[in-house]
């Protein structure tokens, strides 16, 4: 019996465990994609096209395994299956449409990741610098944005 209890004790410092690693990879994504209000002048976009702006805002390159990391936390597609880079590439080309016109460039780093130019984060949120991540805030200017999120 008391290699059982042993093992019982070890399972349950184990899990204790897990529950602390799991909180620390929480609080590493919330820091990884920044909450900020985007520019009324950008177009609707989806919840993954979303969240692939904010991580970009957030660090000029981010790889590949990150973005997938940020954009799929949970590490399911809406299929249940695990999205791949081919995935994250099929919502990247098609953000990629909806904000060209807007000058914003996401590029690929081809067998890495992907980055923003500064201009284009700029363009999105001019007053973000990737230290601040943790204080975000729209500048206060009157764009439009404020009386967006309160009508969405």
């Amino acid at each position: 019996m008391d290699e059982l209890e042993r093992l019982r004790q070890r399972n349950r410092d184990l899990s204790e465990q897990v529950g602390e690693l799991e909180e620390q990879v929480r609080q590493l994504r919330a820091m990884l994609t920044p909450q900020v209000e985007l520019p009324a002048w950008m177009p609707r976009l989806s919840g993954i096209e979303r969240s692939i702006i904010l991580t970009l805002l957030a660090r000029p390159f981010v790889p590949y395994e990150a973005m997938l990391n940020a954009v799929w936390p949970m590490g399911e597609g809406r299929d249940g299956a695990e999205p791949d880079v081919k995935t994250l590439a099929v919502y990247v080309t098609r953000l990629r449409r909806k904000v060209e016109g807007h000058g914003i460039i996401i590029n690929g780093v081809w067998g890495r990741g992907l980055e923003m130019a500064q201009q284009s984060r700029d363009l999105l949120n001019p007053g973000f610098t990737s230290a601040g991540a943790s204080s975000l805030h729209n500048n206060g200017g009157d764009d439009g944005s404020k009386e967006r999120a309160a009508a969405g």
